[in-house]
């Protein structure tokens, strides 16, 4: 990898050293024989468009197309029949638990056989409060200017409501990375980016527009026809460990094959994680799980759902 080191959407040649959790959880793919091919979806790392960030359909397709595009390549023999299966964390969740819904129409071609789905954004609405004032704040200008890219009417709404802090903010997060938002907005609370002191939640709630595009970004509208394993964290407050456990309540409502994997412990009174520390421990808490079951369904072996738990299940 020319940058094994560097998580995020900077283009601009600045070098940030972060760790790529991604080169973590694949390793222990490739240790168990999977041959392993990763997106970066629209516009990351590219300099002739913005990252498409938490877009349900756009980070779906990206995901299933690297699937197609294994077979092309030149010298790699690749059977019409072979396994796949999606794997994701956090935004890298919500693609491939969106790419277990999307696959039927969109890539009925790819012999999609399981998706593991860990700590999905699926209900981003809760995600923007989740993320506010934390760490990983920064997030939020990789998923506006991705929105503004998506439907170009929207910039004009978000630049009626940000002041010169959030435009700096949104103009910043254009070309960072994970580490460059960390270090340049941790913290930060929306209202203070707004010219209304509303926070983005807010924003977005009085908004009809942007409130209905966050809205079209919602998984577990559509039943999965694969095996899918949804982990969350229960001190997860960053992408919110109850919506994340709502994805799969809503999948198994649709009688789809859902494991539901909470893993840790609850969160003291009062956390709100804004640190992040309980979305990322979920990544190391299910990993293991993940890895067995995931090798288990590339496989052939049968997928066990645990549906009729999950009531009893935080």
């Amino acid at each position: 990898m020319e940058k094994p080191f560097n998580v995020g959407i900077g283009v601009d040649g600045v070098e940030t050293l972060t760790v790529n959790y991604d080169m973590i959880q694949m390793s222990g793919l490739l240790n168990k024989g999977v041959a392993v091919a990763l997106t970066d979806y629209v516009g990351l790392g590219a300099t002739d468009r913005p990252h498409h960030y938490v877009n349900r359909v756009s980070t779906a397709h990206a995901m299933l197309d690297v699937a197609r595009a294994v077979k092309k390549l030149p010298g790699v023999a690749i059977p019409a029949d072979t396994k796949f299966g999606a794997w994701g964390y956090s935004q890298g969740g919500g693609a491939s638990g969106a790419a277990a819904e999307l696959q039927p129409s969109y890539a009925p071609d790819v012999n999609l056989v399981a998706s593991y789905v860990g700590a999905p954004p699926a209900d981003l609405r809760a995600t923007i409060d989740g993320v506010d004032g934390g760490l990983i704040v920064g997030v939020l200008g990789f998923a506006l200017n991705g929105f503004i890219d998506a439907v170009p009417e929207l910039g004009a709404v978000v630049a009626a409501n940000l002041n010169a802090k959030g435009k700096t903010l949104l103009a910043d997060t254009a070309t960072s990375c994970i580490g460059d938002i960390i270090f340049n907005h941790a913290m930060t609370k929306t209202r203070d980016l707004t010219t209304s002191g509303k926070s983005l939640g807010q924003i977005v709630d009085a908004d009809p527009a942007l409130a209905a595009f966050v809205a079209e970004q919602r998984i577990g509208r559509l039943k999965p026809t694969v095996a899918t394993l949804v982990a969350t964290a229960l001190a997860d407050g960053a992408v919110p460990h109850k919506q994340a456990r709502q994805l799969a309540k809503d999948w198994c409502a649709k009688g789809a094959n859902v494991k539901y994997l909470p893993v840790g412990t609850p969160p003291l009174p009062g956390d709100a994680d804004k640190l992040a520390l309980g979305h990322v421990s979920g990544m190391v808490l299910a990993w293991p799980t993940a890895l067995s079951w995931m090798t288990d369904r590339l496989q052939g072996e049968r997928a066990y759902g645990n549906c009729g738990l999950l009531p009893l299940m935080p």
